[in-house]
């Protein structure tokens, strides 16, 4: 499979290295964990994007951040059954608050394995396609669970080889959104995107790590605002029920949605 088949190859190495400077990255760890990603992707079988497209492609989609308004967003959703509307994207471990919450699994996770890796394993063999991303800090856990995953397509932050796609971003959540494009959406929304000082129940870090996620999720932030210039073309709204803004994205609240959906 070629990595760069597709013309949405996010990668942008000016904001790569800009990124590891400012988070003091390992860049030769990224490219190891690349590379081995790489290697193991080779005793997968491919997953041909031509048919997740024709499949999951022109549709409204949803993405899921692991914020703190998840749980929130998830149950208005579910209590005005529009849910099935979307083709739904969750950012690691809010696929797992999408299945404890809901009942239902995401069409695609998109994950650094740092979330609920076993509940994940457990949703791609029950019908999640999902994106699995190496760095330079998780190469440990690509190593326990990419052999137990079903449906798989590997990405990386560094340029894309091989079998790996760049489809651009740095954090889950951002990077999701990015993944989004691929199916050439009719609407993006996000929710459980706060962006705020406060960690969501389904991000799973230690407090230790705080500061060092904030920082990233300032990153993610900036990185969907410019997604929003980018692609402009696309009706992008934001539900997330913290209110934090997003620029680019419309904020939106449960009823201006169902309007959408249902063409009023």
């Amino acid at each position: 499979m070629d990595g760069q088949y597709f013309h949405l190859n996010g990668w942008d190495a000016g904001s790569y290295f800009e990124i590891a400077d400012k988070l003091g990255l390992d860049i030769g760890k990224d490219y190891m964990s690349s590379s081995y990603l790489n290697r193991l992707m080779d005793r997968k079988p491919a997953i041909d994007l031509r048919k997740i497209v024709k499949q999951y492609g022109g549709r409204k989609v949803l993405v899921l951040g692991a914020g703190p308004s998840l749980e929130a967003d998830l149950e208005s959703l579910m209590a005005n059954s529009i849910l099935e509307n979307f083709v739904t994207i969750a950012a690691d471990g809010a696929s797992y608050a999408l299945k404890k919450i809901t009942g239902t699994n995401p069409d695609f996770i998109v994950t650094d394995l740092d979330g609920y890796p076993e509940e994940e394993v457990k949703m791609s063999n029950d019908g999640s396609v999902t994106v699995v991303h190496s760095h330079g800090d998780n190469i440990d856990a690509l190593t326990s669970y990419v052999h137990q995953l079903k449906s798989l397509i590997g990405t990386t932050q560094c340029e894309p080889r091989g079998n790996l796609y760049n489809f651009g971003g740095f954090t889950d959540g951002d990077r999701s959104a990015q993944f989004a494009l691929v199916l050439g959406p009719e609407m993006i929304v996000l929710i459980g995107m706060d962006f705020g000082e406060e960690i969501g129940n389904f991000s799973n870090i230690s407090k230790k790590d705080k500061a060092r996620k904030i920082a990233k999720l300032r990153i993610g932030k900036q990185l969907l605002e410019k997604f929003a210039i980018m692609h402009g073309n696309i009706e992008l709204y934001n539900m997330t029920l913290s209110g934090n803004s997003i620029n680019g994205f419309k904020p939106a609240k449960i009823d201006d949605i169902i309007n959408i959906i249902k063409g009023r």
